[in-house]
């Protein structure tokens, strides 16, 4: 299990100060799962004074991610900082054994979103599913519209973006590659803000074809 802000997630969520941004590539036998977390750098700050540390060893802290995956996998927690924004990193890599027992799942009843659920499937194929609920944010009124607009605007250029590449994309609600092996998927962070609702992304693809259709 992969916990990741398990609080801090849902602080920022509600804030409206982040972006996520998540790849996952799957190639002979080998997956690396990458995520990019930005948050307000002045939450950050909050977060680190509370645990007595500095800002940019937030990301690397257990209040942010702890680390616990399944044996033969790694998992590397970087940061950065660009603007007002600090990057929190996570790379995990591992079999693709091991992947299937990976649940970087960050949806709990009292949370709004889940960043990456894996599930196995017969004949080769695996789905990942990413989903964000923003269903608390469109129940404003006229002056509650006036200050999302407001905070809405700050989300300029940020965004939810997936991106998974495979040996063979099945299906997916996002867009796949002329040669079918990569599905993308974005949303504008200030449209998510603004109309609110449950915004899922999903993916079935091939992990591994058979070798008379590699040859």
């Amino acid at each position: 299990m992969i916990r990741i802000a398990l609080v801090w997630l849902t602080i920022v969520l509600l804030s409206g100060c982040f972006e996520v941004s998540q790849s996952v590539v799957i190639a002979d036998g080998h997956v690396e799962y990458d995520m990019n977390i930005g948050l307000s750098a002045q939450l950050a700050a909050m977060g680190a004074k509370e645990n007595g540390s500095s800002t940019q060893d937030f990301c690397k802290s257990d209040d942010f991610v702890n680390t616990d995956i399944p044996d033969g996998m790694t998992a590397v927690a970087a940061s950065r900082f660009e603007d007002d924004f600090l990057i929190c990193n996570v790379n995990i890599q591992g079999s693709l054994e091991d992947f299937g027992e990976l649940s970087a799942q960050m949806s709990q009843k009292d949370q709004d979103a889940k960043l990456i659920e894996v599930e196995i499937l017969p004949n080769n194929q695996l789905r990942l599913i990413s989903e964000f609920d923003f269903e608390g944010q469109d129940d404003g009124d006229e002056i509650a519209e006036g200050m999302k607009a407001m905070v809405a605007s700050a989300f300029t250029g940020r965004a939810l973006r997936w991106t998974v590449t495979a040996p063979e994309i099945i299906s997916t609600n996002g867009t796949v590659s002329d040669d079918g092996t990569t599905a993308s998927w974005e949303v504008p962070l200030s449209v998510a803000f603004m109309e609110g609702g449950n915004y899922r992304f999903e993916v079935v693809l091939v992990h591994t074809k058979p070798w008379w259709e590699v040859w």
